[in-house]
């Protein structure tokens, strides 16, 4: 494959979406991933420019559909709430966020992908890693936050972003492994599929989002 060839730049994403989720950013080399996707480092600079760039390539990859789907979402649950002259559905609205990650899990390269997103938070440089990473997300949390704040018109707005916040590492925390879930259960059998655990965790965490603040979080 030259640099110019569509498939060379397809190869370098896939063999970089692995390496990077199995090894780390910082330890992956660009001598490891040419060698690897079978190119040379020309095609690498063609396509992407730096390694850097090459990250947020594969970000993007896997990332611009899924948000896409998701502000979708949300505008049609607010066409619906508008129409109906009532606040959103809360729960609908956590489903519009979650499960676009959920079903990306389940594609092919799904499991790399959700190990590499893991791997931001741990990385040395993780502060600029998760910058270029939740860069990604900014016309997400835009659109969902006054959405949330009229599904949830009593929370105070700083008290409904530490909720969110806590609602996003649910997420994140049920994307790793279910390791620990199966360590939990000792041995008994665990009902995993997405829309069981899907369910469980829009419950879960509608649940959250509704309790009542406490004076001092007011």
């Amino acid at each position: 494959m030259t640099p110019l060839d569509p498939g060379t730049k397809t190869q370098i994403l896939d063999v970089a979406e692995r390496l990077f989720a199995e090894q780390g950013f910082a330890a992956t080399s660009l001598r490891a991933l040419t060698a690897a996707a079978g190119v040379n480092l020309a095609a690498v600079n063609y396509h992407f420019g730096t390694k850097e760039a090459l990250l947020v390539a594969v970000f993007e990859r896997r990332l611009r559909p899924l948000n896409e789907r998701r502000l979708a979402g949300v505008d049609a649950l607010m066409r619906e709430a508008d129409a109906a002259g009532r606040a959103p559905s809360l729960e609908g609205l956590l489903d519009t966020l979650f499960r676009p990650v959920l079903e990306m899990a389940g594609e092919p390269g799904g499991d790399s992908c959700a190990k590499l997103f893991a791997r931001v938070h741990l990385e040395t440089e993780a502060e600029a890693l998760e910058s270029m990473f939740l860069a990604q997300f900014c016309a997400v949390r835009d659109r969902i936050m006054p959405a949330l704040l009229r599904a949830l018109p009593d929370l105070p707005e700083h008290e409904l972003i530490w909720r969110l916040h806590f609602a996003i590492g649910a997420l994140a925390h049920t994307m790793q492994s279910t390791i620990r879930l199966q360590w939990l259960a000792r041995g008994k059998a665990m009902t995993t599929d997405r829309e069981a655990t899907l369910r469980r965790l829009v419950g879960f965490c509608a649940a959250g989002m509704r309790a009542p603040a406490s004076k001092e979080d007011r």
